[in-house]
């Protein structure tokens, strides 16, 4: 009977896997796509004649969808005592993912195949597209490599170099992962090197971090299960190339470097008057400065914030006030999802942003091959980026997220593994 239900269904799953597949590279290849996918999942959704009644009703039991749910709602909330309605309602609008794409890594069932299909083909699906990004710049566009992050990344897909460097730790934990079934090494290998260039010429400190962190977890798990041969190789191949990218590393590499630890200050009031002047190329004293006013924003508005669609403007008043060029200029947001939650819905919405990574934190454990380091590394990020002011940030949250806790959770019911 189970076999019959399973090959009654198998072309669902077929379909679920190439449209997760879609959804993946469309974080390189276009916001457009990715806005199709939401409503083409939802589609699939709902087509599943047969079985909508009782997905519906597992879900409504399912803690994951509850507490994504809850943190919408209140950002829905948000917006019932917003000024500027138009821009709540927009927020509203992006955020709505959270309600759709979790509930397909809930209510719909893959098995182990279709997983691995799935990031196998994502695998070599990023890897070309890198090479051809890479190649097009070049040699079709004959531009500086140090220029990359401006021209392929910025202005051809659109998007922050931190967010594209999510899609490459995909393919990295899937590489380590096969090199510790012992399967394609010299391939695997190959593949992480390319893929560590490519973190390397995106030119984010906190995605460098990622990666480097990424490298010396899986190093030490392929050096636990590998043969001396193995190990060997692995040690030399990844650390020789690690050590050429890190000694050629591109120039607007080293100048944020520099940058960071020759102009940074502490004093609040050094920032304030340097940053007043003049547009400074310090990012961190830009984050301490947009936290220091976001903070003061928070203790103001307690306890129900500015609103879901004031957030913003309040911050570019305040950037105003003390005339700080850089965030007139950029409009700059928190930088810190943690404190956008709170000024935006105020303790609710902070309380539940909080609540709900703290539960998908708990559901980790250090038997997971991606979950782990996924939610960790967003969680991690939320301090220093605003994840969810993007449609990219978005997507790892509403979709990344759960697809690796699904497939985790099918990793650890199989014996073998």
């Amino acid at each position: 009977m189970f076999l019959k239900i399973r090959s009654i269904r198998e072309p669902r799953q077929k379909l679920l896997s190439f449209l997760t597949i879609i959804f993946f590279m469309s974080f390189i290849w276009s916001f457009a796509i990715s806005s199709i996918m939401y409503g083409v999942f939802l589609l699939f959704f709902f087509i599943d004649k047969k079985n909508v009644n009782n997905k519906l009703k597992l879900l409504s039991k399912n803690r994951t969808v509850l507490i994504y749910g809850l943190y919408f709602m209140i950002i829905l909330v948000g917006l019932g005592y917003s000024k500027n309605w138009q821009q709540g309602l927009d927020k509203v609008i992006s955020l709505s993912p959270l309600i759709i794409l979790p509930s397909i890594w809930i209510s719909e069932q893959l098995n182990l195949k279709h997983y691995e299909v799935i990031l196998k083909y994502v695998k070599y699906l990023v890897i070309f597209s890198f090479l051809l990004l890479i190649f097009n710049h070049l040699y079709i566009e004959s531009r500086q490599l140090g220029t990359f992050v401006q021209y392929a990344i910025y202005r051809r897909i659109g998007a922050s170099q931190f967010y594209i460097a999510f899609i490459l730790f995909i393919p990295i934990l899937h590489s380590f992962y096969e090199l510790e079934k012992k399967k394609q090494i010299v391939l695997n290998i190959l593949c992480i090197t390319f893929l560590f260039f490519c973190v390397m010429i995106l030119n984010n400190k906190t995605s460098f971090v990622l990666a480097f962190v990424l490298l010396v977890v899986g190093l030490f798990k392929v050096l636990l299960t590998s043969s001396l041969k193995i190990k060997i190789l692995s040690i030399i191949t990844i650390s020789l190339v690690f050590f050429i990218l890190m000694s050629s590393s591109t120039k607007e590499f080293k100048t944020k470097y520099e940058v960071f630890v020759k102009t940074t200050d502490f004093d609040i009031e050094i920032i304030k008057t340097k940053n007043s002047v003049t547009y400074t190329q310090n990012t961190f004293e830009h984050r301490i400065l947009i936290w220091y006013i976001s903070l003061t924003e928070i203790i103001k508005n307690l306890p129900f914030g500015v609103g879901t669609g004031d957030y913003q403007e309040v911050l570019y008043n305040r950037y105003e006030d003390i005339n700080f060029k850089t965030g007139l200029k950029l409009n700059l947001n928190c930088h810190n999802q943690y404190f956008t939650e709170f000024l935006r819905t105020g303790l609710l919405g902070g309380t539940s942003f909080l609540i709900l990574i703290f539960y998908l934190i708990q559901k980790a454990s250090f038997k997971d091959k991606y979950y782990l380091f996924m939610i960790f590394s967003f969680a991690i990020s939320c301090f220093f980026e605003a994840l969810l002011e993007r449609q990219h940030g978005v997507m790892i949250f509403a979709f990344f997220i759960p697809f690796f806790l699904s497939y985790d959770k099918e990793l650890k019911s199989v014996p073998h593994e």
